[in-house]
Order: structure tokens, then C-alpha cells, then sequence
């Protein structure tokens, strides 16, 4: 079965006035249809960063994608442009 939502090799960063922090290193998984998926963690481990980025909600100005994709029926949402988000 093919995966509704698929997340290869996300790793996304943030930016501090000391430099860059990597908060999601080479994140992988995929959901199919009619699966669930839960995230559980300890406060800081990168839940919150991997559900905005799947929903391409990261705040521009201190994050970003070092590189993966998130892909969605087939649609790398990474790479959507502004307006279609």
C-alpha cells in the first residue's frame, strides 16, 4: 500500500543568536490510509517542529529546512508556492 503522507530524511534547524540548532536530524516515517500515527516525547524533542513542518507553518525568520521532503498524495508540500499553501 502506498503512503498517504510520507516524510523522508526531514531535517530542519533553527537559528540563535549563537548560531544554528538542529532540531529534527534526519527525520523518516509514513502513514498510510486508514492508519494513525501518535508522537510521543519529552518536552523539546521536536514534536511540535515536525507537525509545522508537515504543514509548512515553521516561522521563516529563525527555521529552516536543511533539507528531506514532506510528501502528501504525491505532492512534495515543501515545495508548493506561497499562495497555494
Amino acid at each position: 500500500m502506498s503512503e498517504l503522507l510520507e516524510i523522508k530524511t526531514l531535517t530542519v534547524r533553527y537559528r540563535t543568536k549563537d548560531g544554528f540548532v538542529t532540531a529534527l536530524d534526519s527525520v523518516s516515517l509514513g502513514i498510510g490510509e486508514n492508519e494513525m500515527l501518535a508522537l510521543v516525547g519529552e518536552s523539546g524533542c521536536g514534536k511540535t517542529t515536525l507537525g509545522l513542518s508537515i504543514v509548512s507553518l515553521l516561522p521563516p525568520a529563525s527555521s529552516e529546512v536543511v533539507n528531506g521532503s514532506v510528501t502528501y498524495k504525491g505532492t512534495n508540500l515543501l515545495m508548493l508556492e506561497e499562495k497555494r499553501k
